[in-house]
C-alpha cells in the first residue's frame, strides 16, 4: 500500500512539473511582442495613456480618442478622424501613429471600459524637413516632435511671433527648424540682410 502511495506521488510531482514547464514555455510564447517591444525600447520614443471609452489624449498634434474596448480585449481607436481596432499586446499604425494595445480592460458598464496604450515614435524616422536642414534662404516646414510635443513647426522670423521677440532688435532674427536625432530642433540666426516670411534676405 505504501509503494503504489509512493507512486502515486511521483506520477503526480511529474506530471506537475512537465505542466508548470509547459506553463512557462507558452507563457514565453505568447508575450513574445511584448518582450520584442521592451528590447527596441531604444528606438522609440513613447508616451504611455490611460483612457476610458469615449476620452481622449493629444499627443503631438494628434487627437487619439478610445472608441471602444471588446471581450477579446480588442480595443477601437481613432486618430484625427480615422478609426482602426488594435488587438491585445499588439501594435498598429492608425493614421501614421503607431499605438500599442498595452493593456486593455472589458467591462459590461461601458463607464468601466478603459485601456492603457502607448504611441510610439521611431527614431530617426518621426522628423521630416523639407528645406533640407539648416537651409536660411528656404523656408521650411518641420513635421516630427520636439521635447515639449509640438509635432509641427515652421521657420519664422522672431519678431512675428511677439511677446519676448516684439522689441526691433529681433527683426533681423531668423527662427530656423531642423531634425536632430529623430526630434525637431532649433537654432536662431541672425540674418545681414533682414529676414522676411521666415527666411533671411539674400544680399
Amino acid at each position: 500500500m505504501e509503494k503504489e502511495i509512493d507512486a502515486n506521488f511521483w506520477v503526480v510531482f511529474v506530471v506537475a512539473v512537465v505542466a508548470i514547464v509547459s506553463m512557462i514555455i507558452f507563457g514565453i510564447n505568447t508575450n513574445t511582442e511584448v518582450s520584442d517591444l521592451s528590447g527596441e525600447a531604444t528606438k522609440f520614443l513613447q508616451g504611455t495613456y490611460e483612457l476610458k471609452v469615449g476620452e481622449s489624449v493629444v499627443v503631438g498634434g494628434r487627437t487619439i480618442t478610445l472608441e471602444d474596448v471588446g471581450r477579446s480585449k480588442v480595443i477601437t481607436v481613432d486618430v484625427d478622424g480615422i478609426g482602426d481596432m488594435i488587438p491585445s499586446r499588439k501594435i498598429r499604425t492608425v493614421n501614421e501613429v503607431e499605438i500599442y494595445n498595452r493593456l486593455a480592460v472589458y467591462s459590461n458598464k461601458e463607464d468601466q471600459k478603459s485601456a492603457q496604450i502607448s504611441v510610439l515614435f521611431r527614431e530617426g524616422e518621426s522628423c521630416s524637413d523639407n528645406d533640407g536642414g539648416k537651409n536660411y534662404y528656404l523656408r521650411g516646414e518641420i513635421k516630427g516632435y520636439d521635447t515639449y510635443g509640438n509635432y509641427q513647426r515652421t521657420d519664422t522670423c522672431a519678431q512675428t511671433l511677439g511677446g519676448i521677440y516684439k522689441d526691433n532688435k529681433y527683426k533681423d532674427l531668423l527662427i530656423e527648424y531642423y531634425c536632430n536625432a529623430g526630434k525637431i530642433a532649433s537654432v536662431e540666426i541672425i540674418c545681414p540682410n533682414g529676414c522676411k516670411d521666415g527666411v533671411c534676405l539674400k544680399p
